[in-house]
């Protein structure tokens, strides 16, 4: 299933700075061919403000430049050793490249990154020490009675492959510039290089309303399903920076004097009564045509979260499914996204309220020199490719093997996925489909790049939480509902803020809770650190 959120929150750079990044690095095209291609048979993570799909085919026509750049690094070195030097030393050479290739496949130098698996990595050592140990005996086979060649061969055959490989390697990088310049500058609209990305397709048996939910009917909207894998289940959203819940006890108001009399007790309501007000609130301070009342770049959606482990002949729990109704924010061209999901569930005349609260950092600084590269063979970038070709030479000589060797891997590991998951399915065994990153989560920066874009994320949080503790007070209040507790609750959850007293010295006050019903975490204005500190119980 995919996501794309282009269409409410906009899309102004973000899937530029993606697709850039998939062009340039080949580290982070290779974690994103990993989650999207080699993992097709699981769901996709929503992606907030920018097409996920186009940064796919980006990666996907980067990679196979370098396919190219390194069969010709690899076959072109090879023929002239072995015609130069003869059959034993091509061989030997042959095996130390394959050899040096694997290693630094292995240690993540070269190719996108090592080999997690520890399995794998048992079976590459051994194949490391066969390849060389090989190689070494073929070279005794046949070798050349000891004769050494002449350094002038020696140099000649050398120096002409390692030319042959900087030339490719250049040629690479401009046309990696090229690209860049042509369809992902400032004044571009983001799409591969072979032209528009495809529509995004559904799972199947995924309903297409499930992809935009409307309003139908009075309450909540249609939920969008995310189906998840490992502990946090709001996959694509982000790191979460804070989270508190509490519960209270629904009593009655008492009437006041001005008043219409009536009925003891207050008027009953459901969760999703509450939870559609809520959402009807938050889609007018979207929609507001006064400027004092409207939230730019507010976009509100109901999510269903559900373990994305499905058949087996013990179903997951109904507690692994749950509905979020969320609140979110994008700014600095959607490269700050600031997202507030929401949850209340009832147990008798306990009203249980719960808020998270994840931001998106920035994307990656390298990523933005689609801003800065404004023509595609000016001098400076004719010769800045040549130099870092030069340097690149000797480098992609010895691991162009292990770069081929990891695609090859690749392909068998998607087709070996994909086979995998459907001979579990027909064994009626569980199969993981659920999301496990999104591209923006994988070109996320480990910290803001201005103080400002921490700021932002700051006051979007303050001002989505104060709006809804508003909103849920106005809807209690109108069915009679006595808010005391309620507005005590939250004015202590949301006590967080700089407090400076008489000499002068400043601290963090976080968030204070009181009472061992209460639960919140402390935000964390650092992005890349820890998770949040849960404090819960007693008095903090």
């Amino acid at each position: 299933m995919s996501f794309s959120d282009g269409s409410t929150t906009g899309d102004t750079g973000a899937t530029r700075y993606l697709c850039t990044g998939a062009e340039i690095d080949e580290r982070f095209a290779a974690r994103v061919i990993e989650e999207l291609w080699e993992n097709a048979h699981r769901d996709r993570a929503p992606s907030y403000g920018y097409d996920e799909q186009a940064v796919l085919e980006h990666a996907l026509a980067a990679r196979r430049r370098r396919i190219m750049r390194d069969v010709i690094a690899f076959l072109v070195p090879a023929v002239l050793f072995l015609i130069g030097f003869g059959v034993g030393p091509g061989l030997l050479w042959l095996a130390t490249v394959v050899f040096f290739g694997l290693l630094t496949v292995r240690l993540g130098i070269a190719g996108g990154g090592g080999i997690r698996d520890w399995r794998s990595r048992r079976a590459a050592q051994v194949s490391w020490v066969a390849a060389l140990l090989v190689g070494v005996m073929l070279y005794g086979v046949a070798g050349q009675g000891g004769v050494l060649p002449a350094p002038v061969t020696v140099a000649a055959i050398v120096l002409s492959s390692y030319a042959v490989v900087v030339f490719v390697a250049w040629i690479e990088r401009m046309q990696q510039r090229a690209t860049v310049v042509t369809h992902l500058g400032p004044t571009s609209t983001p799409t591969s290089a072979a032209g528009p990305p495809p529509r995004p397709k559904h799972s199947p048996g995924e309903p297409a309303e499930l992809a935009a939910p409307s309003r139908l009917r009075p309450g909540p909207p249609i939920p969008s399903n995310v189906r998840y894998s490992g502990y946090l289940p709001f996959v694509g959203a982000g790191e979460l920076v804070a989270s508190w819940n509490f519960p209270v006890e629904l009593r009655a108001a008492e009437p006041s004097v001005l008043e219409v009399p009536r009925a003891v007790g207050f008027t009953p309501f459901t969760v999703d009564e509450l939870t559609g007000a809520v959402c009807e609130a938050f889609e007018e301070l979207a929609r507001s045509e006064e400027m004092q009342h409207r939230l730019t770049g507010l976009s509100v959606q109901m999510h269903e979260f559900s373990s994305g482990v499905t058949g087996g002949p013990v179903p997951p729990p109904t507690e692994a499914t749950r509905r979020y109704l969320c609140v979110r924010v994008g700014t600095w061209s959607q490269e700050v996204v600031v997202s507030v999901l929401m949850r209340f569930t009832m147990d008798g005349r306990l009203l249980y309220t719960e808020l998270h609260e994840l931001v998106l950092p920035p994307i990656r600084p390298d990523f933005h020199v689609a801003d800065e590269w404004l023509h595609t063979a000016d001098a400076s970038a004719v010769w800045g490719s040549f130099g870092r070709a030069l340097v690149e030479g000797p480098g992609l000589m010895v691991s162009s093997a292990g770069r081929l060797m990891r695609v090859w891997a690749s392909w068998w590991r998607r087709v070996g996925n994909m086979r995998a998951a459907e001979e579990r399915a027909a064994r009626n065994l569980p199969v993981d489909r659920g999301a496990r990153a999104s591209v923006r989560e994988l070109g996320a920066s480990g910290s803001y790049a201005t103080f400002f874009q921490n700021s932002d994320a700051e006051k979007y949080t303050k001002l989505i939480e104060r709006k809804f503790t508003g909103f849920v007070l106005d809807f209690l209040q109108k069915r009679h509902v006595d808010v005391t507790e309620y507005r005590a609750r939250n004015d202590v959850v949301l006590n967080n803020g700089i407090i400076q007293n008489v000499a002068g010295d400043l601290h963090n006050s976080g968030a204070n809770v009181v009472g061992r019903a209460n639960h919140v975490s402390v935000r964390d204005s650092q992005i890349g650190a820890p998770g949040g500190r849960v404090a819960s119980g007693g008095a903090h």
